[in-house]
Formats: C-alpha cells, structure tokens, sequence
C-alpha cells in the first residue's frame, strides 16, 4: 500500500513539472468548482456553500461548452442566443437531476421552504454570471486584456465568497 502511495506522489510531483502552465479560463474553473463541491459534501459543510459552488460549477461548464462551440465554428455561433440557451439547458438540467435523483435535504436543511441547495445553487450562478460579466467589461476597458493572470478565475472565486460571506451573515448558514 505504501508503495502504492509513493508510486502517486511520485508521478503527481513529475507531472507538475512536465506539464507546462496553462491559464485556460473554463476548464480550469470548471474542474476547481468540481473539486471543491466534492470536498465540501464530503467533510458535511452547509447546502447553501455547496449549492453556490454547484451553480459556479453548473455555468462555468455551460460557458466552456459555448467557447467549445465558438472555436469549433470559426468564432460563429450555431444559433441565436446561444449563450443563454446553453446556460439555461445547463442550469435546468442541473436542477432536473437533483429532482430525478432525489438529491434534496430533510427538512431542517430548508429555508423559507425552499431547498437551501437550490437556493445556492441559483445564488450561485448567479453571482458567476455576474463576475464573469464583470470579468468581461474589465478587459473591454483594457484593450481586450486581462488586467491579472487568471483574472475571471480571481473574480468567481471572489463573488462566491462575498455570497457566502452573506449568507453566513444573514444567519442562513449554521
């Protein structure tokens, strides 16, 4: 077993330095909310932080699927409002699964009736829609330039905690 683990640290610290750096926007993202909602479901931390990285999960794959389709059509899209269809079909199908699959909380894990991990979850992506319009009108008024390596990556992690921050404050988060 030890053997095993050694193996694993062995080939993570080789792979570390072999692959050279990449600042990719969504993927990136995409993959530290996953990580992050994993981690935070496991160790039991509230439905209100887990949705609102659920929904930082849940836009940040509809947009990397939409700059997907942009670069595989020369910069064109497919169809009108192909952004917002995406973001939508994504976020609804998020939620449809939690249905399906009957991911909800007992009742004490509820708010105002409603379920505190769709309640994140909407807060949540909502708050990522907002950092990455942010994110957006900075390089607009930067010459199309990040003004910081990883700058829409620094924004969402930002708003998300800000909302969290909120929902601890409001006393929704115990």
């Amino acid at each position: 077993m030890t053997n095993k683990i050694f193996a694993f640290l062995v080939i993570g610290v080789l792979v570390l330095f072999i692959v050279p750096p990449v600042f990719a926007h969504c993927p990136l993202c995409t993959a530290a909310a996953g990580v992050a909602v994993s981690v935070t479901r496991i160790y039991g931390i509230d439905d209100l932080i887990v949705g609102s990285l659920i929904g930082a999960f849940t836009i940040s794959t509809a947009l990397w699927l939409n700059n997907y389709l942009l670069k595989r059509n020369k910069g064109k899209k497919y169809f009108s409002y192909q952004t917002s269809i995406i973001t939508a079909a994504v976020f609804v199908s998020t939620i449809a699964s939690f249905a399906l699959f009957s991911i909800s909380s007992p009742d004490y894990y509820k708010l105002f009736g409603i379920d505190k991990l769709l309640i994140g979850v909407t807060a949540g992506s909502i708050a990522t829609i907002a950092a990455f319009g942010t994110h957006n009108m900075l390089r607009k008024y930067n010459s199309n330039k990040n003004h910081l390596p990883a700058q829409g990556i620094i924004l969402m992690a930002i708003f998300l905690v800000f909302l969290n921050i909120g929902f601890y404050a409001s006393g929704w988060i115990f």
